[in-house]
């Protein structure tokens, strides 16, 4: 997968290249800068510049990279969620040691939180977990199991968290007991533990 973000200023009408490569899920964190999960790697920057997924050795081994997902393949690739400054390009890893895996995040309307879901991890269960932008400490507040028998169907569901416009309310998407639903969090007291 090979994607260009890219940032454009209302103001001065210019567009900026902020990131290419593989790239998925962002947040505006404040006013300049994104929350983005992203790989960060000259070796996969190189596989991709030089079509070497053409070749069928190098393709089937990066399917099997991608089916059992192996711990060294993020760190050697640099998949994390990074913060990516458009005023001066900067990306910063954001809390690579606890946010191992591509997830849905979404700021909070005052801008102080974040609420981030992760991808199926390996029980099986999907986590919430909520950040104090300010201190950059994490707390999962909850977990739900993934049926994985619907893992190629329409009825695949990622939990997108998202923030009541209030903050004190998270509403996710998830998929138990073979019924999709939508639960409600209430985070106004979790978030005074912090």
């Amino acid at each position: 997968m090979f994607t260009s973000m890219l940032s454009y200023c209302l103001k001065t009408k210019k567009i900026k290249l902020l990131v290419s490569g593989k790239v998925s899920h962002y947040d505006w964190i404040n006013d300049t800068e994104l929350l983005v999960w992203m790989r960060n790697s000259k070796l996969a920057k190189a596989i991709i510049n030089n079509d070497l997924t053409k070749f069928k050795s190098i393709s089937f081994i990066l399917n099997l990279l991608r089916k059992y997902k192996p711990k060294f393949l993020y760190k050697n690739f640099k998949d994390a969620f990074y913060l990516i400054s458009t005023e001066n390009n900067k990306k910063i890893p954001f809390l690579k040691d606890e946010l191992t895996a591509d997830g849905h995040q979404m700021t909070s309307f005052d801008g102080n939180w974040l609420i981030v879901d992760q991808y199926p991890n390996k029980d099986k269960r999907i986590p919430i977990n909520l950040i104090n932008l300010e201190t950059h400490k994490l707390k999962k507040i909850y977990e739900f199991n993934y049926e994985t028998n619907i893992k190629n169907s329409d009825l695949k569901c990622d939990a997108h968290p998202r923030w009541s416009t209030n903050n004190e309310f998270i509403g996710v998407d998830i998929f138990e007991n073979n019924l999709r639903s939508f639960q409600i969090i209430n985070v106004k007291d979790i978030k005074k533990q912090f």
